[in-house]
């Protein structure tokens, strides 16, 4: 990570707002404050939640909300609006995988981060902000925050609830790289699977 000492952030409501919140951990992840202007949280916001009744954020929505990140970091900075340099991309289908020189796997290494889309219970997806990942894990922020962690199959919940300086859980890579879109965190069938990846320029 970029960013020595980030401080990520939970979901100011129960339901919805995982997409943005996710997309602000990632990029907190690589930058410190100083070099995320205003500009790109309103942009972030402004294009999310989508849906009639604000409860999730749609895929078209997300690649509106890349676009604009694309645009804000070719455009040139100023003294009170830092230059945002950032290699946004979105990336979906049999893109999103956990080979070593896959896409996801090597913006990590590159010192970046992403946003993940994965499956929840009742058939709902839910965005992470994943910060790096090792051979057996991938090492996320959810921004759901919890009073209590149970355990799960393929997830271990790091930390106690409420911390918000570093990953907050692991998710084995063999458990999530899974089409069974019944298992807590998993990416679900390849046709499904999306994901916002960030390098920093």
């Amino acid at each position: 990570m970029g960013n020595e000492y980030p401080v990520f952030q939970f979901e100011p409501a129960y339901e919805g707002c995982c997409v943005p919140v996710s997309i602000l951990n990632s990029l907190t992840a690589i930058y410190c404050p100083m070099r995320i202007s205003p500009t790109v949280v309103r942009e972030i916001y402004r294009n999310s939640l989508d849906d009639p009744q604000a409860r999730r954020t749609s895929s078209k929505a997300i690649k509106k909300i890349v676009k604009r990140l694309q645009q804000l970091s070719s455009e040139e900075g100023s003294r009170t609006n830092p230059r945002f340099r950032c290699s946004v991309r979105y990336i979906q289908a049999s893109e999103v995988n956990l080979l070593n020189d896959g896409s996801l796997c090597t913006a990590l290494n590159q010192g970046g981060s992403a946003t993940v889309l994965l499956w929840y219970p009742r058939n709902i997806k839910h965005a992470v902000a994943v910060l790096r990942s090792d051979t057996d894990y991938l090492y996320c922020f959810d921004g759901r925050l919890r009073t209590q962690y149970r355990p799960k199959n393929g997830v271990e919940f790091l930390k106690e609830p409420g911390f918000c300086r570093g990953p907050n859980m692991r998710l084995q890579r063999e458990w999530i790289d899974s089409s069974d879109e019944s298992r807590f965190y998993g990416l679900g069938r390849v046709a499904t699977r999306e994901a916002v990846i960030f390098v920093p320029l």
